[in-house]
């Protein structure tokens, strides 16, 4: 996990948490990983939730202010 500040192209700063999940976790570490993912949602601290989710190939960015969901 990461905490970080990140610009994006519109110019602005964005407090960022990022979680990785290696590709060759094991499930226990990977349910942790996306159960932290989901209770960091909620959490007003940070603008933008990222979830790289290698062992699933999936990749997640989460507005937490519009409550919006991208997958990448």
């Amino acid at each position: 996990m990461i905490e970080s500040s990140a610009q994006h192209h519109n110019g602005h700063y964005y407090r960022v948490h990022c979680i990785s999940i290696p590709i060759n976790s094991c499930t226990r570490c990977q349910t942790e990983a996306r159960s932290i993912y989901k209770e960091k949602s909620g959490y007003g601290k940070f603008d933008l939730i990222y979830l790289q989710d290698r062992a699933a190939d999936v990749y997640r960015c989460l507005d937490v202010k519009t409550d919006n969901e991208m997958v990448l």
